[in-house]
């Protein structure tokens, strides 16, 4: 029987860029022109000030405060308009591929301790700051933390401007935005927003639009937010006013235009006033598409159920005006699709409602249903009543605590929806508008395939490949697969998925399906639990907590001398094979005997199941 083995590699388009500039924070090179990682700057601020318009700039891992040498709790990243900049490099591997990096691995960290190591409250009011910059303006792979958003005066209440109190980790603001529907703000993708604070709305992230330099008024402000994570950021106004408490947002306020949420996940954030989660204030049309919003906390310490002027508190979402966009209801009211809200509750509450998880200004009690203001469409929603719109209140049974994966019997497979109001494009399903993995496609195409923004991990939003017209996505921000299938046929197989494998051997990057036992590369090991799987029962089980994937029958002796081959192709001569074509055909004849005998010696000691 001859099996024919494809290995895959892509051929990607090249956009076209007016220059591209390197920081290393660690360099110790003299000549620091920023032309290259050999002359790479050492800080941020360097490659701001050097990068002109559509210009990208490559960030190595470690750790960067705004400021350096001088830096003050005013000091910050304030990224110009039409930049892109990119952490999660190595500057050692001389990759300045996006899709290359292991961001898991590679943190670039964007910090806002400038003073004393460990003490925020002499830390920076805002880490970075977004200021009237359009979509050509994009932040990819980095890690924002150690923001305090905290301007009081001297009776302690909150002081300053809006955009001074709000935003501890990320603040965007624009003034006089001339079109608030087309999402044309900054673009924030694959990173993560964590351990930040704010005195009033957002210790994550703030999105604030006015309609003047002096910060009066509702303008718009339209961030694209993807692929991103927002967890353990803190609202908290210190209790200066029991009664007028402006603690909202947790993780996330916005005022005024239209915050598009696709594929993120927003955890473990707390506010004091409502809102743990996400605040989306007066004149806001907030969407949100393929999201996770679950185990935010409201922590209330006002007596009586709102507090403040507030009729109602929520621990996940709260949204103040849900006619949106200056009135205009439809098709511009804010609108969740594809996302699950689950486990976010109030410690001065043991009752259970959908209150909890969701909640609108205009809505009376927690009996109210939400989609009675809110365009909830094929979500999943605890305690929700209604299931109108394709919406449920089933348990999306998540991996495990923390990890909101789906597992293999989750009730949200399959049963999202690409474009559940068909007559609303405010509705429909994002593409891969941003190219988040950087496959070299843009709006949405690529070749002739329209294809839908990937998930948080950064994996095809369609699994398995679809085949009609039909397809149906998963809800929340991650896409059920099975992890051995690396060809996304729908099931392990031979051919297709060592192909993928052996064509994606070495360095793991993003979204590295091939990286089996979860070690950062592709290699005889990784190829050890592929052969394992063959012949034997179906491996498309979860991945526990934790990350490591469970091995099914992949699990064997050791020897002490398990080879380490840099290549395919030294992989097959090993074994007697002038090519990888020849190697993998006899790989494909073996018996389970003989399959067991290779995959002794190709696992490390201890059968590689860490």
């Amino acid at each position: 029987m001859c099996v024919c083995v494809c290995v895959y590699v892509c051929e990607l388009e090249t956009p076209t860029y007016a220059a591209n500039f390197f920081v290393d924070g660690s360099t110790t090179n003299t000549v620091q022109s920023g032309g290259s990682w050999a002359e790479a700057f050492k800080t941020v601020e360097q490659a701001i000030a050097a990068a002109p318009a559509n210009a990208r700039i490559f960030v190595a891992e470690g750790t960067y405060t705004p400021g350096s040498p001088a830096a003050s709790r005013l000091s910050t990243f304030r990224i110009p308009n039409a930049r892109s900049f990119y952490g999660g490099f190595v500057p050692l591997l001389g990759n300045n591929e996006p899709r290359k990096r292991d961001l898991a691995r590679h943190e670039s960290i964007l910090s806002g301790d400038i003073g004393t190591p460990g003490v925020a409250t002499d830390n920076c009011y805002h880490v970075v700051v977004l200021r009237t910059v359009t979509d050509s303006t994009v932040l990819d792979g980095f890690t924002i933390s150690g923001g305090r958003a905290d301007v009081i005066d001297a009776a302690g209440a909150p002081a300053g401007e809006p955009s001074d109190r709000g935003g501890g980790g990320l603040i965007v603001v624009a003034v006089n935005d001339p079109d608030p529907f087309t999402n044309n703000g900054p673009v924030l993708q694959n990173c993560t927003i964590e351990d930040n604070f704010a005195r009033t709305a957002g210790g994550g992230l703030a999105s604030m639009g006015f309609n003047s330099a002096a910060e009066e008024g509702f303008g718009t402000s339209n961030p694209t937010i993807q692929t991103t994570v927002i967890r353990n950021n803190l609202a908290d106004d210190n209790q200066w006013n029991e009664t007028n408490r402006l603690a909202v947002g947790g993780g996330v306020y916005a005022t005024g235009g239209t915050p598009q949420f696709v594929n993120a996940v927003v955890t473990a954030n707390t506010a004091r006033r409502t809102a743990g989660g996400v605040f989306a204030d007066y004149g806001t049309a907030l969407a949100m598409h393929g999201c996770t919003v679950a185990d935010n906390l409201l922590e209330t310490v006002v007596a009586g159920p709102g507090g403040g002027g507030l009729p109602f508190r929520t621990a996940g979402i709260y949204t103040f005006d849900p006619e949106g966009v200056f009135g205009a209801k439809d098709p511009w009211q804010s609108v969740f699709v594809n996302t699950i809200l689950w486990g976010n509750h109030d410690t001065d509450s043991t009752m259970s409602h959908v209150g909890q998880q969701i909640w609108s200004f205009f809505l009376a009690s927690a009996s109210d249903d939400p989609n009675t203001e809110l365009a909830l469409r094929t979500s999943c929603i605890q305690d929700l009543v209604s299931s109108s719109n394709g919406n449920i209140a089933t348990n999306p049974l998540f991996v495990g605590s923390g990890d909101y994966r789906l597992s293999a019997t989750s009730p949200c497979k399959d049963s999202g929806s690409v474009n559940p109001v068909s007559a609303s494009t405010w509705d429909d399903f994002p593409l891969d508008k941003y190219d988040v993995d950087d496959d070299g496609a843009k709006d949405g195409t690529n070749g002739s395939t329209t294809e839908f923004t990937p998930d948080r991990r950064i994996l095809p939003r369609v699994y398995p490949a679809p085949t009609t017209s039909s397809t149906l996505l998963d809800r929340g921000a991650f896409e059920w697969r099975c992890r051995y299938d690396l060809d996304d046929d729908g099931q392990p197989n031979v051919s297709g998925d060592l192909g993928v494998l052996l064509g994606a051997w070495g360095t793991c990057t993003l979204a590295c399906l091939a990286d089996l036992d979860v070690d950062g590369d592709v290699d005889a090991s990784d190829l050890g639990i592929l052969l394992g799987l063959w012949g034997g029962p179906n491996p498309c089980e979860d991945v526990p907590a934790g990350g490591a994937p469970l091995m099914g029958n992949a699990v064997a002796p050791a020897s002490e001398g398990a080879p380490l081959l840099d290549s395919p192709q030294a992989l097959a001569e090993m074994f007697g094979f002038e090519d990888v074509a020849s190697f993998s055909m006899w790989l494909a004849t073996l018996t389970e005997t003989e399959r067991w005998a290779v995959l002794s010696y190709l696992l490390p000691v201890g059968g590689g199941d860490s």
